[in-house]
C-alpha cells in the first residue's frame, strides 16, 4: 500500500510540473533548442548585470522583424534563468533591453541610442511596453531563429 501512494504522489507531482508550462516556458525550450548562437551587445549585457566578467552575454535567440523594428528574445544557455529581450528600432537606433525570469516577471529595463551610454529605465515606467513585448513572444504565429 505505501509503494502505491508514492506512485501516486510521483504521477501528481509529475502532472503539476506538466501543467505549469507556459507559453514563456515554451518559447524559452525553442530559444534554446532552435535559436542561433548569439551574443547580447556589449552596452546592454553590462547594464543589465548579465554580463560575464565584463564580457556580452552569450546567448540562443529567437528574432523576428516589425517594420523597422527588430526584437528578439534571448536566453542565456549556461544560465537558463537570465531571459533578455531587447527591441531595435531601426529608424531611431535605439535599443530597449528588459531582463526577465522565467516566469515572465520584468527585472530590470535599459535604453540607450547607438553610441550613448545605456540607461536604467525605473521599471514603473515601462509596464506596459514590456508586457506588449513579452506577450509577443506568446503570441507571434512563428517566430524564427536568424
Amino acid at each position: 500500500m505505501k509503494g502505491i501512494c508514492l506512485i501516486v504522489v510521483g504521477c501528481l507531482a509529475f502532472a503539476a510540473h506538466a501543467s505549469a508550462r507556459t507559453p514563456l516556458s515554451t518559447i524559452i525550450d525553442r530559444a534554446l533548442d532552435d535559436g542561433t548562437d548569439a551574443i547580447l551587445p556589449a552596452p546592454l549585457s553590462r547594464t543589465l548585470g548579465v554580463s560575464r566578467k565584463d564580457r556580452p552575454m552569450p546567448a540562443r535567440q529567437l528574432l523576428f522583424r516589425s517594420g523597422h523594428t527588430v526584437h528578439a528574445f534571448n536566453v542565456d544557455p549556461e544560465h537558463r534563468h537570465e531571459i533578455v529581450l531587447y527591441v531595435i528600432d531601426e529608424e531611431t537606433k535605439r535599443t530597449t533591453g528588459y531582463l526577465m525570469t522565467p516566469a515572465g516577471r520584468l527585472r530590470k529595463i535599459v535604453t540607450y541610442r547607438e553610441g550613448e551610454e545605456p540607461v536604467t529605465v525605473p521599471r514603473a515606467h515601462a509596464g506596459v511596453e514590456f508586457s506588449a513585448e513579452r506577450d509577443a513572444w506568446t503570441e507571434h504565429p512563428s517566430p524564427s531563429s536568424h
